[in-house]
C-alpha cells in the first residue's frame, strides 16, 4: 500500500476517534504498527463498533490474527515501539499513552462456549475494509456481540441495530444460536421507540 493511501485511509478512520485525542493518535500508532508486520489481522471491539456508526468509550484495542501467527504479529508490534503488557502475555501498550492493544487468537470461542459454541473469534480472510481498517462484517460483529454475555456489548448490539436501520428480517443472516438474542434487542428497540419518539428518529 502506498504511503498517500495510507495517510487517507487512517486520516478516515481517526475521524471517528478524534485526530488529536490519545486514544487516535494511539489508533494511529497501532495500525502503522500492524500493518508493518505484513500479517493478516482483523480488528473487533470498540475499533469494529466505532467503523459501524456506534461511539464507544473503550480505552483499548482488540484484534485477532491466525494462532501461528499470533507470537510473531505481537513481537513485530513491540519492535514498532509498543510494549508488552506485564502479566498479560497477549497484551501490549502504547508507552505514550498508556492504552492497551490485546492480541486474540482466531478461531478461539467468542463468548459461551457451550451456548454458543459455533461462534468464533474472526478469520482475518473474513474481514471487510471500513475507512481502511480491517473489521468483521456487520453481522460477524453482531454476534461477537451478542454471545459474550457482557451487558455493555449486548449495549453495543442494540446501538448497531439502530445506527444502521437493522430489522428483524435481518436475523436470517446471523448464526442461528444467536438469532433470538438479536430478536429481543429489535423487540427492545421497538419498545424504546414507542414509549420515547425522539429515539426512534436519533
Amino acid at each position: 500500500m502506498t504511503q498517500p493511501r495510507l495517510k487517507s485511509e487512517l486520516r478516515g478512520a481517526l475521524g471517528l476517534f478524534g485526530d488529536a485525542s490519545p486514544f487516535g493518535g494511539c489508533f494511529r500508532h497501532l495500525v502503522r504498527a500492524v500493518r508493518s508486520t505484513g500479517l493478516p489481522h482483523v480488528f473487533v471491539g470498540s475499533v469494529a463498533v466505532h467503523l459501524y456508526g456506534v461511539g464507544s468509550h473503550a480505552l483499548d484495542f482488540h484484534l485477532c490474527a491466525a494462532s501461528a501467527e499470533r507470537a510473531k504479529a505481537k513481537a513485530l508490534v513491540e519492535h514498532a515501539g509498543f510494549v508488552a503488557s506485564p502479566g498479560k502475555a497477549w497484551t501490549v501498550y502504547d508507552p505514550a499513552t498508556q492504552l492497551e492493544a490485546h492480541f486474540l487468537a482466531s478461531g478461539e470461542p467468542a463468548g459461551d462456549r457451550f451456548r454458543y459454541p459455533e461462534i468464533r473469534l474472526p478469520d482475518p480472510a473474513e474481514a471487510v475494509e471500513r475507512e481502511g481498517v480491517p473489521v468483521p462484517t456487520l453481522e460477524r460483529l453482531l454476534e461477537l456481540c451478542l454471545v459474550t454475555g457482557r451487558l455493555q456489548d449486548l449495549a453495543y448490539a442494540a446501538r448497531l441495530i439502530r445506527a444502521n436501520g437493522l430489522d428483524a428480517a435481518f436475523a436470517a443472516r446471523l448464526a442461528p444460536a444467536t438469532r433470538g438474542a438479536y430478536l429481543d434487542c429489535i423487540a427492545r428497540r421497538i419498545e424504546e421507540d414507542e414509549t420515547d419518539p425522539p429515539r426512534r428518529d436519533a
